[in-house]
């Protein structure tokens, strides 16, 4: 009877429990089949050059193959990854060396959703992508990495990043033009009104000085040419006082 008991129980604990893992199970399989895999190509772009530049001088490559033949002709050299279970930073971007890696980590991020994966599958016209081996000797067969929502996949970035870099270029050209035109506005205002200024100055002082230059002549600076300047310009004898007829016939 005890052992029936124990049965009854155990049965229960696993039910209870496979009923826990099925809602976690599933939810990850719906997070998985939100997104969308997208297949990529190399755009030989700056960025892919300046990925690829930082990803050989980077620790993620520890080793060239050991065949001097092919060390002397510098050409096809082969490289090894140190840690191919991490992934490969750049530009605030994870590549990862297989799928199923990034589908582990963005399962576990739980602050960026991404809508698209991003798959690069490695040929052997893929450069320095065809030269890249797993620590066992295999070879990288391809590169993965995410888009967010409203991006896809371009070449070996998200079509979106250049979006938004266009889009604060133009507004940060957008306002430095916007700054000078009202700049210029300003300064042209702050012209006019000192020129108008100079202008009512100049005016004032002109009429201030006309009106100086005429001269007040006071009571005691009054003479005979002041009284009669026509007399004294016409006169021949000007300044000369002549003596009434009447005091002369007296004097005689």
């Amino acid at each position: 009877m005890i052992g029936t008991k124990l049965l009854i129980g155990a049965i229960l604990v696993s039910t209870l429990v496979s009923c826990q893992r099925a809602p976690i199970a599933g939810a990850s399989r719906g997070s998985q089949e939100q997104r969308n895999t997208r297949e990529t190509f190399l755009a030989g772009s700056e960025f892919e050059e300046s990925l690829i530049t930082h990803l050989l001088n980077s620790s993620a490559m520890i080793t060239l193959n050991d065949d001097i033949t092919t060390l002397l002709s510098s050409t096809n050299l082969t490289y090894t990854l140190a840690s191919p279970e991490k992934p490969f930073v750049f530009v605030d971007r994870n590549y990862f060396w297989n799928r199923q890696d990034f589908v582990d980590y963005a399962d576990a991020d739980n602050t960026t959703a991404y809508a698209y994966i991003c798959v690069l599958n490695v040929s052997q016209n893929d450069g320095v992508f065809s030269q890249i081996y797993f620590p066992d000797g295999e070879q990288v067969s391809e590169i993965v990495f995410g888009c967010e929502t409203s991006k896809e996949c371009c070449g070996m970035k998200c079509c979106g990043d250049d979006v938004l870099i266009n889009i604060i270029i133009v507004g940060a050209i957008s306002l430095a033009l916007l700054f000078l035109l009202l700049c210029n506005i300003i300064i042209g205002f702050k012209k006019r009104r000192e020129k108008a200024k100079k202008n009512g100055k100049s005016a004032y002082h002109a009429n201030d000085t006309t009106n100086a230059n005429d001269e007040i002549i006071s009571a005691d600076q009054i003479t005979y040419e002041t009284r009669h300047p026509a007399n004294a310009r016409g006169s021949p004898t000007a300044g000369i006082q002549t003596l009434p007829i009447e005091k002369s016939m007296k004097r005689t």
